[in-house]
Formats: structure tokens, C-alpha cells, sequence
């Protein structure tokens, strides 16, 4: 061999050892994050069960605003009717407040759906990516 190739060949073990340094520094770095993955995990672990109950919450919430969207249509039934029952401006009264609980839940619900489907995607890629290591 000659010399220029033997100079060559130092020349990548140099290279390579740099590297394998830089990998072995990496690795270390990878470990203390993973460290600190599996806590975060735990936490992750532990809000499941509250977010379970917010959404418990808010379908609580819903059903309520049913019951009370119902309750609305049958009084303003029995007072077109002329019957007993609130007077219009009372209706009137009880009709912007379902309007205004109705717009809350719209804008709760647009936003629980878009965080739902954000963490979904969010994990769904992490699991992904966990089954490529």
C-alpha cells in the first residue's frame, strides 16, 4: 500500500472516531431525555382520567342544554296555544339565554374536537414513530 493511502485510511479512522464520539455523546443526551419522556408519560398517564371526566362534563353539559331546549319548545308551544305559561317577554328572555348557552357549547365543541383530534394524531405519530426504533 502506499503511503498517500495509508494517509487516507488514518485520515477516516480520524473521521470515524469523531463520529462514533459524537453518537456516543448523542446516545448519553438520548437516554437523560428518555428519562424525562417516561415522567412526562406518567403525567400524560395521569390526565386521562381527568380529561375522561371533563368530557364526562361536557356531555353532562349537553344533555342539560337538551332538556332545556325542550322545556323551551313546549312552553313556547303551550303559549302560542294561549295557554298557561310564560308571558313573551319572559319566553323572549329564556330564548337569548339558550341562545347564549348554545353558542358557548358550539365554541366549547369546536374547541374539544379540535384538541381531541390534535392529541389523537399527535399520539398516533408517536406510536409510529416508537415502532420504528
Amino acid at each position: 500500500m502506499s503511503e498517500s493511502m495509508h494517509e487516507e485510511m488514518h485520515g477516516d479512522h480520524m473521521q470515524w472516531q469523531n463520529e462514533l464520539s459524537t453518537w456516543l455523546d448523542e446516545v448519553a443526551a438520548w437516554k437523560n431525555e428518555h428519562k424525562a419522556t417516561s415522567s412526562d408519560l406518567s403525567e400524560l398517564r395521569e390526565a386521562f382520567p381527568r380529561i375522561e371526566q371533563k368530557l364526562s362534563n361536557y356531555a353532562d353539559a349537553i344533555q342539560s342544554h337538551v332538556q332545556a331546549l325542550d322545556e323551551h319548545e313546549l312552553a313556547l308551544a303551550e303559549h302560542e296555544r294561549g295557554g298557561v305559561g310564560a308571558r313573551h317577554e319572559e319566553m323572549t328572555h329564556m330564548h337569548a339565554e339558550q341562545a347564549a348557552a348554545h353558542a358557548k357549547l358550539r365554541t366549547d365543541h369546536a374547541r374539544i374536537a379540535t384538541r381531541h383530534r390534535l392529541i389523537r394524531t399527535k399520539l398516533e405519530e408517536i406510536m409510529e414513530l416508537l415502532n420504528e426504533l
